[in-house]
């Protein structure tokens, strides 16, 4: 079976043979690089060809503009994670000092603070008459302007018990003070870790049967 493309006057066969008809191309039409041509005119679509310069340099744009914006992303969300871990240690620090350090008032009797706050004494005397004391001090930490909190128990004078209460404590924004007739303890301490700090302030008052 024939038909005529009249607008370059050639003439393709169908086959007719199989479940599938095919289009046949005359033996005379050229197939060139570019398509299918036959006395200087195309007929045929031509065929894909590679990209220009132009595009891949807009393609090359286009994929360095998505990857700085992935790296921007993972870049924040990195150093979201490690503020957050920061500030997570921070509060835990402090929460540890507030704990031992209230708990520690609580049971004295009595409440000595030095002049600039640190080292902080708080004593009391047990029903045997065993005389108890506590002690909160800083030491600097190694390779850092930053101070360990510790807490050093002395039972009759001689040293008993000592816990690293905090770390990453910066002593000269920490303080506390204590109002005799208030008979309250007020504590202040700045936790830092990198570029985050962190400061708590809380009061602790003394038991009505311990206070001296």
């Amino acid at each position: 079976m024939f038909f005529s493309l009249t607008a370059a006057n050639l003439s393709y066969k169908l086959d007719d043979e199989g479940p599938f008809r095919r289009l046949r191309v005359p033996h005379f039409a050229h197939v060139g690089r570019r398509g299918i041509w036959s006395k200087g005119r195309r007929l045929v679509m031509r065929r894909g060809r590679g990209f220009t310069l132009v595009e891949l340099i807009v393609g090359l744009a286009i994929i360095s503009l998505i990857s700085a914006g992935i790296a921007i992303s993972v870049h924040q969300l990195l150093t979201a994670t490690m503020q957050a871990n920061d500030q997570q240690y921070t509060v835990s620090q402090l929460r540890q000092a507030e704990h031992w350090m209230s708990r520690d008032a609580l049971m004295a009797q009595e409440i000595s603070p030095e002049a600039s706050g640190f080292p902080l004494t708080l004593s009391w005397k047990t029903i045997g008459d065993e005389s108890h004391a506590v002690v909160y001090s800083f030491e600097t930490m190694p390779l850092d302007s930053l101070s360990v909190l510790w807490r050093r128990l002395y039972v009759d004078n001689s040293l008993a018990a000592e816990l690293r209460i905090a770390d990453s404590i910066n002593p000269d924004q920490s303080s506390c003070s204590y109002d005799s007739a208030s008979k309250t303890l007020t504590v202040t301490l700045t936790a830092r870790v990198n570029s985050h700090a962190e400061a708590r302030t809380f009061m602790a008052k003394q038991r009505a049967e311990t206070q001296g």
